[in-house]
């Protein structure tokens, strides 16, 4: 992860560089109205929503050792058509009673 790879030496955004909304939505074309996926600012912010309500509710922690302690996670990316990591294990519970209840709530009751 090297965000300064979008900036100019005086650490102002570098215009030659894409806008990640416009290769994804805008199919990597210059950024005009006609090209734009109408879709783009819902999914923007389905998507923020969905991983906000996640954190809020979960507890999400690697797993154990044989000692108790928290195992090391190792950072692995795969590439392709979508960079993405490789699996990995983690503990997702929820982070208390009262998102535990929440949740069943959402759910249908023989789920819980």
């Amino acid at each position: 992860f090297r965000p300064e790879r979008f900036q100019r030496e005086d650490g102002m955004p570098d215009s030659n560089v894409q806008d990640p909304n416009v290769v994804v939505f805008g199919y990597g074309r210059q950024h005009t109205y006609s090209n734009i996926c109408l879709g783009r600012h819902f999914s923007d912010h389905s998507l923020y929503l969905v991983v906000a309500c996640i954190l809020a509710t979960f507890d999400i922690t690697p797993p154990l050792d044989q000692d108790g302690k928290p195992q090391k996670l190792k950072p692995v990316m795969l590439s392709g058509l979508i960079l993405h990591p490789t699996p990995f294990h983690c503990v997702i519970k929820p982070c208390s009673v009262a998102a535990a209840d929440l949740i069943c709530q959402s759910l249908d009751k023989s789920e819980c």
